[in-house]
C-alpha cells in the first residue's frame, strides 16, 4: 500500500524504499539559459518543416509548407494517430482515490 492508497503487486525479486522525495521544487528549476540545457545533455529540437529535404520527409526548399504529407518522424515513420486506448496495468490490485 503506497502513500495515495493505492495498492500494488510487487514482484517478488524487487527491492525498492518508497517514502517521499528530499527535494521536491527539484523539477521546477529554472535553468536559465540555452547552454546549462546542453551541459544536461538536452538538444535543441527543430522542426522538419525548417531543415533541407535531405534532413527530414518534412524539409523542402525555399518554400515553407511541408506539401500534402502525414506528420512523420525523421526516417518517415507516421508521427500521429497511435493507440487510443489505455493499457490495464496488472501490478495495480487497487488504483488510488481519486477526489
Amino acid at each position: 500500500k503506497i502513500k495515495s492508497c493505492e495498492v500494488r503487486l510487487i514482484h517478488v525479486d524487487c527491492c525498492a524504499t518508497i517514502r517521499t522525495i528530499s527535494n521536491p521544487d527539484h523539477q521546477h528549476a529554472t535553468l536559465g539559459k540555452a547552454g546549462r540545457s546542453r551541459w544536461l545533455g538536452v538538444r535543441s529540437t527543430v522542426r522538419g518543416v525548417a531543415m533541407n529535404a535531405v534532413d527530414h520527409p518534412h524539409g523542402v526548399g525555399s518554400g515553407k509548407s511541408k506539401g500534402n504529407r502525414y506528420p512523420v518522424s525523421p526516417w518517415g515513420v507516421l508521427a500521429k494517430s497511435g493507440k487510443t486506448r489505455k493499457k490495464p496495468n496488472k501490478w495495480v490490485i487497487k488504483p488510488r482515490q481519486r477526489r
